[in-house]
């Protein structure tokens, strides 16, 4: 009786510490920040253990590794006095209560309920971690000195892994997937790739008067047109359909357009769609015009051009054709 207490106490600790570890390596750094958000009880210590994670896992492993060397010994020789020559029939008996009970169930354990198990038993790693500091931190110098310092950043690809993964097994929506894999795809997609060429884009002379640009104006849905000077190269702003049919609710057919005009920024059409939405954002401008290497006018992207690569194209009621880059490729 006193042999089968001891080979218990020796499997329960060595599965304890093994379900820990098993918990600790699944819950990923990403998921304890969500749970420490979410307020979750013990996430805040989860999230500390993941951040030092070699400290825990040092101390977990020691800890198995002790609790198994000196529980066989213990039992070995407890074994050897009380049935002398049965001593290899335990030792097999030992060594696969320990696969079984102290290695395969309780990681399968930790790994289903890695999250509760993980901010449950956080706080103890904590402890035990403090404790052990002086240990820990001759260990933390050994290996410093022996590999030196390594850390691996997460990179695109395993950001689009984790969606795809994340979706197949129903945590995010395909929309949602989408969205993410394209957000990679914004500095790779640059101002030429998304606007819309010369060739298509509505344009005003600078001279025109209010009442003739009504005119064209009524026939397009577009709420900001480009004006430009002696030639389309020579863009000086644009208007807004909203401010000329102002002006001509105000009688001011004969005013010419270049009296309403405002400015508009002019880009590379090599700038990536991730600059171009940040410089969407911080000017609070919805389009730019695209000016190619020859300082020549190229198109005009819109901030709707760079959401659509993020989101898919976006139609409305006023739209006739999806896709205005392919009239002019044509």
């Amino acid at each position: 009786m006193k042999i089968l207490i001891q080979a218990l106490i020796i499997i329960g600790i060595t599965g304890f510490l093994g379900m820990l570890e098993a918990a600790l390596f699944t819950v990923s750094l990403s998921r304890a920040h969500v749970l420490a958000a979410q307020g979750k009880k013990g996430a805040n210590s989860l999230l500390i253990v993941k951040q030092n994670m070699a400290r825990s896992i040092f101390l977990l492993v020691v800890f198995v590794n002790i609790s198994t060397v000196l529980g066989s010994i213990v039992l070995g020789k407890n074994a050897s006095e009380e049935f002398g020559g049965s001593v290899g029939l335990i030792s097999a008996l030992m060594t696969i209560g320990i696969i079984l009970f102290g290695e395969l169930i309780p990681k399968s354990i930790g790994d289903k309920y890695s999250e509760q198990i993980g901010c449950m038993f956080a706080p103890f790693i904590l402890l035990i971690t403090k404790i052990f500091s002086p240990i820990i931190w001759v260990y933390e110098k050994v290996i410093l000195a022996i590999i030196g310092n390594h850390t691996v950043p997460v990179s695109e690809d395993d950001l689009r892994v984790l969606s795809e993964t994340s979706h197949n097994e129903g945590g995010i929506e395909l929309d949602e997937k989408e969205i993410i894999l394209n957000t990679f795809r914004m500095n790779d997609i640059t101002a030429r790739d998304i606007m819309t060429p010369r060739s298509v884009v509505e344009m005003l002379p600078a001279d025109i008067m209010l009442s003739e640009a009504l005119t064209i104006i009524g026939e397009k849905p577009y709420s900001r047109i480009p004006v430009y000077g002696n030639t389309i190269d020579d863009i000086l702003g644009y208007v807004s359909s909203k401010d000329v049919l102002r002006g001509l609710a105000h009688g001011e057919h004969a005013e010419i357009i270049s009296n309403y005009i405002k400015p508009i920024k002019k880009i590379s059409e090599t700038m990536r769609s991730d600059d171009l939405l940040a410089l969407f954002q911080k000017n609070k401008i919805h389009c730019a015009i695209v000016i190619d290497e020859f300082n020549q006018t190229a198109g005009l992207v819109t901030l709707e051009d760079v959401l659509e690569v993020l989101v898919g194209e976006i139609m409305d009621e006023t739209d006739e054709v999806e896709d205005l880059r392919k009239i002019s490729s044509n």
